[in-house]
């Protein structure tokens, strides 16, 4: 019962932020900070130069880089742009034009470069600075779709609010 209400109350406030957003990718962040123990907050410590603070402070510094790839024109991002969503076609086939280029192939490529040691730091970083950020897009519903419409990014709803301080009608894609 507490648990039923508990997702009632999460979904209305998500609801309220317009998308899942920066939000999202901070909560995502955040959680990754926090689970971190031993040698793997260490290992993200000593990558990204934290002071040794505690599991809070990585936490809260996940949380502030983890949105900056959704910065997909601007370098370093661009080259990763097609890694944010997933893609299919409408049989379910990876797109011709890009096959290897979606979130799944995202993730084990970070994944794998965040554990080689053999690799410079500053590509570690990035590679645990996409993980997080992929973390979040993998969650997104619209994220998960059709080639076609970009993550959702190209699907315009129409959202009618009833909230006085939030305009009536609004377009949005999110």
């Amino acid at each position: 019962m507490r648990s039923s209400l508990i997702g009632i109350l999460l979904s209305i406030s998500v609801s309220n932020t317009h998308g899942w957003g920066r939000e999202l990718h901070y909560v995502i962040g955040d959680i990754a900070g926090n689970l971190l123990d031993g040698e793997y907050a260490e290992y993200i410590q000593d990558l990204f130069g934290y002071p040794k603070k505690g599991k809070q402070y990585i936490a809260e510094q996940l949380s502030n880089i983890s949105a900056n790839a959704d910065s997909v024109y601007k370098s370093p991002y661009k080259k990763y742009r097609r890694y944010h969503y997933g893609h299919a076609t409408v049989d379910f086939k990876a797109p011709e034009k890009y096959p290897n280029q979606c979130i799944v192939k995202g993730i084990a490529l970070f994944s794998a470069m965040a554990g080689d040691i053999k690799k410079p730091k500053d590509e570690r970083a990035f590679a645990i600075e996409m993980l997080v950020h992929l973390m979040g897009d993998i969650h997104q519903p619209l994220h998960m779709g059709l080639w076609s419409d970009r993550g959702g990014n190209r699907i315009t709803n129409i959202w009618q609010s009833y909230d006085q301080y939030i305009p009536k009608k609004k377009k949005t894609n999110t």
